[in-house]
């Protein structure tokens, strides 16, 4: 049976809802590299398909009760996404003392989503999301990628070039996609990057995933020439951890002697083809090092986080609030360093929720992380488990969810990520 037949015989006997909802699914992830309120657009469309569902299917659940009596399902799935309503109730929370009402509930409006989700997934089950969706959705998602880059980087360099006289090696080192987050960017081209290591993976487990091996080595090379382009150090360091990643799990757990050799020696030239590739984001992660070893503190992001220790050490447990960060941090910098960098943040997640919310913000931070990464890694799902950790490597360079765009990345990823696990129907006996 072809591909597209098993995804059809698998689609054609669900309700229009259940159709619609893995629509919604597929239009959340996509648009996010580009505009990430189109994607929360279609995922309250998503949402409305679910209430539609649970209305005329008698789906409604809550924490493992289900409507559906003779239907059992796990709550797994919901424990996962609880720590992203816990992180929002801390934030809200941290309102009591915070001055800067105003900067605060907007803080509080963008991480709305994180207590959304969970009550979602409290409400509902996903019964008719089968392995077979997820992957075509993925496949979608990076299929289009190289295809909205080359377009934009088009339209960029047009508009960039016309009528001026900028080079070509110019716009690709300074010019290119100005107008998005290298840093961001650099987590999409990732998620895509994992997703054709599993595709692989699953060809040399033989378990039928009838891709196409050229395929998947021209997206690779497509993915990769935009992964150095962009110039995002993040990018570069999460790029390596991949690469040992899958090293990793070739050697220890499919075991495959040759495979894992052919991982161990791209290593090398992976970091070769950075020095070479990336000469500007090479030398700023060396230089980061070097500094963090030596004391010296010149590098923007070592001196962003000192700024913010700075501020954190007085208010540990409860943190200053967050709306009150930035009021915080602005007038320390200046006053120490000289510098007018503005209102930049610490570009350090973990810091910012330090600073907003605390150790307390801090330990539901991690527990909205790791508790995935079990979750992913106790289902067996790599593409789940190391998108999570990479994601968690990537916010000590950028502090991701303070922007709309990581919120709704880190939302959809959470969405797919419970929804991977298949939960059959269990009909009591009669």
């Amino acid at each position: 049976m072809s591909y597209f037949t098993k995804l059809k015989t698998e689609t054609k006997n669900l309700h229009w809802t259940e159709k619609a909802g893995l629509l919604g699914l597929a239009l959340m992830l996509v648009p996010i590299p580009v505009n990430s309120g189109v994607s929360m657009f279609f995922m309250v469309l998503w949402i409305a398909t679910i209430v539609l569902k649970n209305s005329l299917l008698k789906r409604w659940s809550f924490f493992g009760w289900h409507q559906d009596k003779n239907f059992h399902g796990s709550t797994d799935s919901l424990l996962m996404v609880a720590p992203m309503a816990c992180y929002w109730l801390v934030y809200l929370l941290s309102m009591l003392w915070t001055e800067n009402k105003v900067e605060g509930w907007d803080d509080i409006a963008r991480l709305m989503l994180f207590m959304i989700i969970p009550l979602v997934f409290a409400c509902t089950d996903f019964r008719e999301v089968k392995k077979i969706h997820l992957r075509s959705i993925l496949w979608l998602y990076v299929l289009l990628m190289p295809v909205l880059y080359v377009v934009f980087t088009g339209v960029d360099y047009y508009k960039t070039c016309w009528g001026t006289d900028k080079s070509l090696s110019w716009y690709l080192s300074e010019g290119i996609f100005n107008y998005l987050h290298h840093s961001y960017v650099a987590v999409f081209l990732l998620t895509g990057l994992v997703f054709l290591y599993t595709e692989l993976d699953g060809m040399f487990a033989k378990e039928k995933q009838e891709s196409s091996l050229l395929l998947i080595g021209i997206y690779t090379c497509l993915l990769l020439s935009f992964l150095f382009i962009v110039n995002s150090r993040a990018g570069t360091v999460c790029l390596l951890l991949l690469l040992l990643l899958c090293w990793l799990h070739q050697a220890f757990v499919r075991k495959r002697t040759r495979l894992a050799l052919i991982l161990l020696v791209l290593l090398p030239v992976l970091v070769t083809t950075v020095y070479f590739a990336q000469p500007k984001e090479y030398r700023r992660i060396t230089t980061s090092i070097e500094q963090s070893l030596t004391g010296e503190r010149t590098d923007a992001r070592i001196i962003l986080f000192e700024r913010s220790w700075s501020v954190f050490k007085d208010h540990m447990i409860l943190g200053v609030g967050t709306g009150d960060r930035m009021d915080e941090l602005d007038p320390l910098y200046k006053d120490k360093y000289g510098v007018p960098y503005g209102t930049l943040n610490s570009h350090n997640q973990y810091m910012d929720t330090s600073l907003s919310t605390g150790i307390i913000g801090l330990t539901v931070l991690l527990l909205m992380l790791f508790v995935p990464m079990r979750y992913a890694r106790k289902n067996k799902n790599f593409f789940f488990f190391s998108t999570i950790l990479l994601f968690a490597v990537a916010i000590i360079f950028e502090s991701m969810l303070e922007r709309q765009m990581g919120v709704v990345y880190w939302t959809v990823l959470l969405i797919l990520a419970g929804t991977s696990k298949k939960v059959a129907p269990n009909p009591q006996p009669s």
